[in-house]
């Protein structure tokens, strides 16, 4: 169910309860994400539904190594870019942070892995932008101290 508002949920909590009972609702936001609202039992059933298609994933995943690169190419298109050997870094980092995301319920690291890989192959897929990240940087012969903790002198 959707609603507009929160005044939607506000003005009949009884109608919004029953119907939480049966499905989730989703309470629109001018300007920001929607809000969904579930019952725990569902939440909790989706996360053990991800988590067990995760590890089967990882399993196969793992039968399957060499293949991998080439079966998330199909869902990640931008993948063609990158070198042979990031393909198949990204296969695997993607397979062990689904697995591990799904474990703790929070799919965001997935989502930033997937994010930064495609940054990624979008260098590799500008020659000229690659070759002027990856040559050396004028300065870099000082060794910049590390930062830390400095104790204070009594």
């Amino acid at each position: 169910m959707n609603l507009e508002n929160w005044t939607d949920v506000l003005r009949d909590p009884t109608k919004v309860h029953k119907v939480v009972e049966k499905e989730d609702i989703v309470v629109a936001r001018r300007g920001r994400s929607s809000i969904r609202i579930t019952t725990d039992e569902r939440s909790l059933a989706a996360a053990a539904g991800y988590n067990v298609a995760a590890r089967m994933l990882a399993e196969m995943a793992s039968l399957l190594m060499a293949q991998l690169p080439e079966v998330i190419g199909h869902q990640f298109p931008w993948v063609r870019f990158l070198p042979d050997a990031e393909k198949a870094q990204f296969a695997k980092e993607f397979v062990d942070t689904t697995a591990a995301c799904a474990s703790i319920a929070n799919t965001r690291p997935l989502r930033d892995l997937v994010e930064d890989w495609k940054r990624t192959a979008a260098v590799h897929a500008d020659p000229e932008l690659a070759k002027e990240l990856s040559r050396p940087l004028p300065g870099t012969t000082k060794r910049v101290p590390r930062p830390g903790f400095r104790a204070k002198k009594k």
